[in-house]
């Protein structure tokens, strides 16, 4: 995350965790859509808040691990709101 809110990921894009829609691995870091606050990797996904503290996951979510119900094998790009 740099200081101006802006994300950027780069690695195994295996399971759609490097947001952009990139088919394939990232060598270099590719920006996040939208703004913000914090982010944090997890097993193939990754979740984050945004600026206007909404929260949002992507990649894979096998085990529900994005917060969006059970949908095993399933995943998501780009990046999905989690809750209201």
């Amino acid at each position: 995350m740099r200081t101006d809110g802006t994300g950027w990921c780069w690695g195994d894009n295996t399971d759609g965790e490097v947001s952009g829609g990139l088919a394939g691995d990232a060598l270099l870091p590719l920006p996040i859509s939208g703004t913000w606050l914090s982010l944090t990797p997890g097993a193939s996904h990754w979740c984050g808040m945004r600026t206007d503290r909404t929260a949002w996951c992507w990649g894979s979510n096998s085990y529900g691990k994005l917060g969006i119900g059970l949908d095993p094998g399933f995943s998501r790009v780009p990046p999905t709101q989690v809750g209201g």
